[in-house]
């Protein structure tokens, strides 16, 4: 976002960045489906619901953060704050599953 507010010349950021999230989110999904694999199913079944949440707002996050690159649009500040927030929404909803 500070990139878009500083109208930097370095322009290839503006699609650098959202494949680097994307890569990144597939990691986190990976490494979310290895922390699965470990738990009970009493345990599974009590963080399903958040599991999936946390992780539809994920892609949710994603999704809005490279929407100006499937509508071949400029990306907006706008834009970029909610995919801020959605995708920190999701990430402390993850950060509540490492107290099991």
């Amino acid at each position: 976002m500070l990139l878009v507010i500083a109208r930097s010349r370095l322009q290839a950021f503006h699609r650098i960045l959202p494949v680097t999230g994307v890569v990144s989110g597939m990691v986190m999904a990976l490494t979310v489906l290895g922390f699965v694999y470990g738990l009970t199913d009493e345990a599974l079944k009590t963080i399903l619901p958040t599991l999936l949440i946390s992780l539809a707002l994920m892609i949710t996050g994603i999704v809005i953060w490279c929407w100006h690159l499937f509508m071949d649009k400029e990306v907006s500040k706008g834009q970029l704050g909610v995919a801020l927030g959605v995708i920190l929404i999701s990430m402390t909803s993850y950060g509540g599953l490492a107290n099991l």
